[in-house]
């Protein structure tokens, strides 16, 4: 198993970063991507959320509280059909709260 940390955004208030981290699963050439976050002060990262489908891209809200994520859908012949978007509640809680599109 391999993982990888992108996309880092400090939230304007500067407790916390969130961050994606890649999940690879090398024997299986799978992977997921989830939304993380961590305290200022250091210690184990969290997940934002617990969604099925991985994360192509996110952004905090201004005052750093919520955050969209854009997650990837996939077609029965595997490829790409489009987007879901998610608003996550808090940056401090830990559900999807509510589906945009």
């Amino acid at each position: 198993m391999m993982k990888r940390v992108g996309d880092p955004q400090l939230a304007p208030d500067a407790r916390r970063t969130a961050f994606t981290l890649r999940t690879t699963e090398l024997a299986a050439n799978k992977g997921h991507t989830a939304l993380e976050r961590i305290g200022a002060d250091g210690g184990k990262s969290e997940a934002v959320s617990d969604l099925a489908l991985s994360i192509n891209n996110y952004k905090l809200s201004p005052d750093g509280r919520r955050s969209q994520l854009f997650l990837a859908t996939l077609g029965s012949n595997g490829k790409l059909e489009g987007h879901l978007v998610w608003l996550t509640q808090e940056l401090d809680g830990n559900i999807p709260s509510k589906h945009l599109r």
